[in-house]
């Protein structure tokens, strides 16, 4: 930079001049105008960082919903109770069957009762149903529920008397219809089945598995 009086040589940054000692009127403090000169700086972004916000909020509501709706609804429902049971049943797999019952409930019926544990009672119901149904070959075609009914408070009591518990608050009895094959031909039955519903889930009772053994 140059000096507008006399020309001398001076430094970008000087506001008088070192000769004359004349002020440099459009001289400016070189950080001055670089500052001004510089753009401003445009504020960081994390690059798709609303997207990953909306996915979290989106995963954490759907959480919520699965986990309100498991406890309005429960975790096994009527018509999946009665299909576990009748598979297992036709098909020959009688001890999976005991699984379909409230299972704390038969462990501590077992123990006050009998003393004995749910693997002796899965063997007391094979023997049972072999010595029923001994070589009949058996086969279910199709099923279909035909109604539901609420259990009255008294059958209800009678249950939670077995099971060895205060309270059974809810049941249905169903009826179902058969279609089934024993030793290859077909036949049709009708069968009452006694639900009750223990910890959020639908369970076969006692009283109905004991009625599956008078299907025919």
């Amino acid at each position: 930079m140059f000096c507008n009086k006399c020309g001398a040589k001076l430094d970008d940054n000087a506001v008088f001049c070192t000769n004359c000692g004349a002020k440099i009127e459009n001289a400016a403090p070189a950080a001055e105008t670089a500052a001004a000169a510089a753009p401003e700086a445009a504020p960081s972004k994390i690059p798709g960082g609303h997207k990953t916000v909306g996915v979290i909020a989106a995963a954490i509501i759907a959480i919520v919903v699965i986990a309100l709706l498991c406890s309005i609804f429960g975790g096994r429902s009527i018509k999946s109770t009665v299909s576990g049971v009748l598979k297992n049943w036709f098909g020959g797999k009688v001890e999976n069957v005991v699984d379909y019952l409230p299972q704390a409930e038969l462990k501590k019926m077992l123990k006050d009762n009998e003393d004995s544990t749910i693997k002796e009672y899965k063997q007391d119901m094979r023997d049972a149903y072999d010595l029923r149904y001994g070589e009949t070959k058996l086969r279910l075609v199709k099923y279909k529920i035909t109604d539901t009914e609420d259990l009255t408070q008294a059958q209800l009591g009678e249950i939670a008397e077995q099971l060895g518990v205060k309270k059974v608050n809810t049941g249905k009895n169903v009826s179902v219809h058969i279609t089934y094959k024993q030793n290859g031909e077909t036949r049709e039955a009708d069968v009452n089945l006694v639900l009750i519903k223990m910890h959020g889930k639908w369970c076969i009772a006692p009283t109905g598995i004991a009625r599956l053994f008078f299907i025919f």
